[in-house]
């Protein structure tokens, strides 16, 4: 069944549905959804994010925790977030980032965590690889 008689199907049985019930279907549906067929992103992909053509951007983000880090008088942690993270790509910036200018300017580095939400099996594969490997504490959503 393609996804336009998914539609079909679905509107026939329930009625209207709402542009978020679309977009969702649009995006996960297990056999015709964006997601689950390999999304690309980068240069040679859909679509390309700023973390994907520079690390410019992460490391204005890591800069600018490090301010707020030291106004908040250098507390041992600092816990990221991210959501829709894509490859992690932006995360990888903004910790090495941390993790650099950290011990060379305020001789110590906070102690770096983060929570990437993702709905992308394919995504957080990449995430896994090139953020942590094994070390990486995987959570999902019941």
């Amino acid at each position: 069944m393609s996804l336009l008689s998914h539609f079909c199907r679905r509107i026939r049985l329930t009625g209207p549905i709402n542009v978020g019930a679309l977009m969702q279907d649009v995006i996960m549906d297990p056999k015709h959804g964006y997601y689950p067929q390999a999304a690309r992103i980068g240069h040679k992909g859909d679509f390309i994010t700023a973390p994907e053509l520079t690390p410019v951007f992460g490391e204005i983000i890591g800069a600018w925790s490090l301010l707020y880090w030291q106004q908040a008088k250098l507390p041992p942690n600092i816990h990221f977030m991210e959501l829709g993270p894509g490859k992690g790509t932006l995360m990888r910036d903004v910790m090495d980032t941390v993790g650099i200018i950290g011990p060379a300017f305020f001789g110590k580095a906070p102690k770096l965590s983060a929570s990437l939400i993702e709905i992308s099996e394919q995504f957080i594969a990449e995430q896994e690889r090139l953020l942590c490997g094994n070390i990486m504490k995987r959570v999902t959503p019941e």
